[in-house]
């Protein structure tokens, strides 16, 4: 029989991610079970993604593949049960990105549909880049599905303090085994190291990171440090788009109690002459009431050479952490 017939393929694909996976947990009290343990970590809210009611509890049928297992054997433990509430994995979750936040700038290049962010973003950084592997290395014979993805993120980030509860330290050690929150963290995690900073450095289009503040009240409640906002200031739409949103992050930064930290970083490069556009955002300055102004406004040269970008690489690391001095992770 062909198994999408009898309903076989269909049980085993997460309903998030769409892809077939033997690691499907089971909701309760609604017993759905077609949400992978990734996924799972990734819920904004306590609720089934099928049919919406409350979940209490996420139960697991399978274990983690350890030393002692053949690649070969299966996940699944029929006749084994164990339930955790989904409020410990969320919160999991938040501790896990929190804890590795407070070790890394968290640094975003905004601007308006058509300005190059990931072209910009790479000229500053790019002396300071470093690829990082979060999974770890792999021994002969394994499979990345097969192995802790996030041990090397545990390693490096969350060293185990002795003198915590033996009973947390289980449930913490269960979830680390068998939720991958490499999914969760794969944003936050640095790429780039500056004068012994941990960067990480993403672009969004102003649609995307309005998108995100708004999530940023329900989520995981992570705001960047420093946002460069890129405008080019001989389009009239760019520079209106920019003060909008200059207002919006003002207004999401207070209800967060934090500070804007941000620089217009004027990519119009020759297009206009400097006395007018000094004279421009004089004019736009004061028109923006209750407003953090930028921190600095600097026209990026056409080309950037080593000591330009160290130079505005230096002045983002600074103004990170002035960010961070008057902001303390719970």
């Amino acid at each position: 029989m062909n198994p999408s017939m009898d309903g076989s393929e269909s049980d085993l694909t997460c309903c998030i991610c769409l892809q077939e996976s033997y690691k499907l947990v089971e909701l309760f009290p609604c017993h759905h079970k077609n949400i992978c343990s990734t996924c799972i970590c990734r819920l904004e809210k306590k609720l089934c993604p099928t049919c919406r009611q409350d979940v209490d509890l996420v139960g697991l049928n399978f274990h983690p593949r350890t030393s002692d297992l053949k690649t070969s054997e299966s996940f699944f433990y029929p006749n084994t049960f164990v339930g955790i509430p989904l409020n410990f994995i969320l919160e999991y979750r938040r501790k896990t990105i929190r804890n590795l936040v407070a070790s890394t700038y968290q640094v975003y290049f905004v601007g308006s549909s058509g300005i190059p962010l990931h072209k910009i973003s790479s000229q500053i950084f790019g002396e300071f880049t470093r690829k990082i592997d979060t999974k770890g290395d792999l021994k002969e014979g394994e499979n990345c599905d097969n192995v802790e993805r996030t041990r090397a993120f545990e390693d490096s980030f969350m060293p185990r303090s002795k003198g915590s509860n033996s009973k947390g330290n289980s449930m913490e050690r269960l979830l680390e085994l068998f939720f991958d929150m490499s999914e969760c963290t794969r944003h936050y995690f640095p790429n780039a190291f500056v004068k012994g900073s941990s960067i990480r450095f993403n672009c969004f289009a102003f649609w995307e990171f309005l998108r995100i503040l708004r999530s940023a009240e329900v989520s995981d409640r992570i705001l960047p440090d420093f946002i460069v906002s890129c405008i080019d200031s001989s389009n009239e739409k760019c520079m209106q788009e920019t003060v909008k949103m200059q207002e919006i992050m003002t207004r999401i930064y207070k209800l967060h109690g934090r500070k804007l930290y941000n620089i217009w970083l004027d990519t119009s490069g020759s297009h206009c002459k400097k006395e007018s556009t000094k004279n421009e955002f004089g004019k736009t300055f004061h028109s923006m009431t209750q407003v953090d102004l930028p921190c600095r406004i600097i026209v990026l040269p056409k080309s950037l050479s080593k000591n330009d970008s160290t130079y505005l690489a230096d002045i983002i690391v600074q103004k990170c952490f002035q960010s961070r001095k008057e902001f303390i992770f719970e």
